[in-house]
């Protein structure tokens, strides 16, 4: 009877529940319920309850099972649904007084203890959530459940050594079990008692000697706390076990790039990238870590092409992965592998931004500006309305003198231009192109319309003096060339300006 009360509360077989009531004819039980009350059972108020209860119908659920009640005044599994009831509508103290009262008839039951503790935890009474739990669970050791709700208990007052001694003791009571040796390792890591944790890794390699994944683990653990000859034990017979294994390759090439031993760093991280069963997205993290330190860190730099080679090679349809493989070729200044990539990775997502930009960039050095603005022309499909597109056209236009492009492209740019950097470059390339076809009058108003200023670049001051010499100002033409030569390294073409007072193009 309790087994299968305990069974119907879990709600592991509500299907079960609702099948019973539902072969119960229901104008017989509506009848029995309504004109015949003593002939109906326990049982068959239960299982009605429970149905309502499940279907959330709690009003009538409530009224069913205090019936239950007054047929079995002591039978815990009726406080237990009264308690849920009573929470589902907020009312804290009579929830906690069913579920007390059902631990109080049966506290061997887990599923009545490990409610009342998680009332009693949202209260935080949480010294009596562990009287409760831990009374649970001497009265059954082999509880899972019950060893996870106090841990969970017990973490809460920082109490590891008590923490460690429930899991052990489950241990005891059930035997060796992976997940339960892994807790237990957290928490002596917790209490650095690296000893017991390298202990709990020897039972769990006894029990699977095929898993190179824990051999790294204990490795990693002596080798932060400085024993390498334990360490690389652990890591060599883990290599015997899976010699490309990404973590641990990773793992030695940290130890030995560390070192500088560059030769034995290059040596695993080539193994570990050749693994086929690590994704892109796993290698990708070490690649990401390598390229943030390598302003403070200049030695990283080979290991990127390796990275590059490996992920052009191995991910041919992923994206994210020839990108990153060309912006390690372009680090590198092997542009036309790096445009390659870029290229490849725009085909298959052509609305990676970036990958545009790393494309337009090898394109400048590789085949200049006719290209580049072919390619740029493309990129303007996908991303119509980004202004610093439009000034990269204008650059290369104006590269290839053909100004009324240039015009075009910084009168589209400067519509909807709203960064301030943007607004001053587009503002500088028309002003250029103005200037070459001898319009400058306008070219002067549309440098005075750009927001510059003293901290503008050098070029701004440059062609602002050459404006004003065509105007015939050449005082103001020779104030304009001394600060656009004040801004940076001496330049020729300048100096000569200003000693000659004469424009040169």
């Amino acid at each position: 009877m309790k087994r299968r009360l305990h069974i119907l509360l879990s709600g592991l077989i509500i299907g079960g529940i609702l099948l019973v009531s539902s072969c119960k004819p229901k104008k017989a039980a509506q009848a029995a319920i309504g004109s015949h009350q003593g002939e109906i059972s326990f049982d068959d108020y239960f299982i009605d309850a429970t149905t309502h209860f499940n279907n959330s119908n709690y009003p009538m659920a409530l009224k069913l099972y205090n019936k239950c009640l007054d047929l079995k005044p002591n039978e815990a599994s009726v406080y237990y649904q009264l308690s849920r009831i009573y929470n589902t509508d907020n009312n804290i103290e009579k929830s906690l007084q069913f579920a007390l009262k059902a631990n109080q008839i049966d506290a061997a039951n887990p599923y009545y203890a490990m409610w009342y503790g998680r009332l009693l935890r949202n209260i935080n009474n949480v010294s009596e959530a562990i009287n409760v739990l831990e009374t649970c669970r001497k009265l059954n050791p082999k509880d899972e459940y019950v060893v996870k709700d106090l841990d969970a208990v017990y973490a809460l007052q920082s109490a590891t050594d008590k923490r460690i001694a429930i899991w052990k003791d489950l241990i005891q009571a059930k035997g060796f079990k992976l997940n339960y040796n892994i807790k237990l390792i957290e928490l002596y890591k917790q209490k650095k008692d690296f000893n017991s944790a390298h202990l709990q890794y020897d039972e769990i390699k006894k029990a699977a000697p095929g898993k190179a994944q824990y051999f790294i683990e204990d490795g990693n653990l002596y080798l932060e706390n400085g024993d390498k000859t334990n360490a690389f034990i652990n890591f060599e017979k883990a290599l015997t076990i899976n010699p490309n294994n990404w973590l641990l390759n990773q793992t030695l090439y940290k130890h030995y790039q560390s070192e500088k031993n560059t030769s034995m760093a290059v040596k695993y991280l080539l193994t570990g990238l050749n693994d086929p069963y690590t994704r892109f997205e796993t290698k990708a993290v070490l690649a990401a870590e390598i390229n943030k330190n390598l302003a403070a860190d200049s030695s990283l730099k080979p290991y990127t092409l390796l990275f590059a080679n490996a992920f052009a090679e191995q991910y041919p349809d992923n994206a994210n992965a020839l990108n990153t493989a060309a912006g390690f070729y372009e680090l590198n200044k092997q542009f036309l592998k790096a445009d390659i990539s870029y290229t490849r990775s725009i085909n298959l997502m052509p609305n990676t931004y970036d990958a545009w930009l790393g494309a337009i960039r090898c394109h400048q050095t590789l085949y200049g500006p006719q290209k580049t603005l072919l390619l740029i022309d493309s990129a303007l499909e996908y991303f119509p309305n980004t202004a610093s597109l439009y000034t990269l056209a204008a650059a290369n236009a104006s590269q290839l003198k053909n100004w009324n492009s240039v015009i075009n492209y910084t009168g589209s740019g400067l519509s909807f231009a709203l960064l301030s950097a943007d607004i001053q470059n587009l503002t500088y390339y028309k002003a250029k192109a103005e200037f070459f076809k001898n319009d400058f009058k306008t070219a002067l108003q549309t440098l005075n319309s750009g927001n510059f200023n003293n901290d503008s670049e050098g070029r701004y001051f440059d062609l602002l003096g050459d404006v004003y010499f065509k105007l015939n100002q050449t005082d103001q033409a020779l104030a304009q060339w001394q600060k656009a030569l004040d801004k940076g390294t001496p330049n020729n073409m300048l100096t000569k300006k200003i000693s000659d007072r004469k424009y040169y193009e």
